[in-house]
This record gives structure tokens, C-alpha cells and sequence, in this order.
């Protein structure tokens, strides 16, 4: 599932990429404006948020995500410069809940070794909602 605002330039790229690129599984696109994203995120095993815009979202749905971040490094240097996390649920805890994959990091093997930890360790979900203990 894919939540995207509907008519906007990144649902027209995504479609297009979509119909241009082999694809074997099913692909639902949701809108946000209806709220439908939080139905998804509840439904869903895992999810991956681009620029973590929707983090706070997936941890009220106890979803385990991971946020991918396309920046350079001095992008990465200059926020790391008063932060140290970049998505919000980060920042509140103090600490890498939800794991932040950023610039040169961001390729399919590190995202593929995620996924598959998260697949045989099934409580990750959990796991992300009680390192939040004591902050929200």
C-alpha cells in the first residue's frame, strides 16, 4: 500500500514509475486526505516512510517502520549539527527507535536485511512501542 495525496506530482511520478517497471505484487494506493492511510498502516506488517513525514502516524499504529532519507552527507552532517535524529518519534525519545536510513545507506540490501530481521523477529512492533516508555 502506497499513501499518497491524491492529484499530486508525486502520485503522478509513482504511477508512472509503477506502469513503466516490472512489478509482481499488488500495489493499493491510499489518500491521506481520507484518512484511509491509518486503515493501511493498521493492516500492514511493516512500512517504509520516505523523509519520515507519517512516523508519528505509524507509532500510534504500532507499525514498524523505517524512514528513508534521500540526502547527501552534508545534508545528514548539518542536521546531525543540532540533532541527532531526524524524524519527530526519534527526537522525543532520544534514542533510534525508528531506524533512520539515510543517504548511501538507502539501497535495497540494507532495506532487504531490515525487512527480513523484522520478518523472523515478528515482536518488533512491540519492541519499538516500549522504547517509547516514558516519553509518550
Amino acid at each position: 500500500m502506497i499513501s499518497l495525496h491524491s492529484g499530486s506530482e508525486g502520485e503522478k511520478y509513482i504511477k508512472e514509475f509503477l506502469k513503466e517497471k516490472e512489478w509482481t505484487g499488488k500495489v493499493i494506493f491510499v489518500s491521506n486526505e481520507d484518512n484511509a492511510h491509518f486503515d493501511a498502516m493498521c493492516s500492514a506488517d511493516v512500512g517504509i516512510i520516505h523523509d519520515g513525514q507519517m512516523i508519528s502516524s505509524a507509532a500510534a499504529c504500532h507499525l514498524p517502520t523505517m524512514n528513508l532519507f534521500n540526502m547527501r552527507i552534508h545534508h545528514q552532517w548539518y542536521n546531525d549539527l543540532f540533532n541527532r535524529w531526524w524524524n519527530d518519534m526519534n527526537i522525543i525519545a532520544d534514542r533510534n527507535v525508528y531506524p533512520e536510513i539515510i543517504g548511501g545507506e538507502a539501497w535495497f540490501g540494507k532495506i532487504a536485511d531490515t525487512l527480513a530481521e523484522w520478518y523472523v523477529k515478528p515482536d518488533q512492533r512491540y519492541v519499538m512501542v516500549r522504547n517509547f516508555d516514558g516519553f509518550v
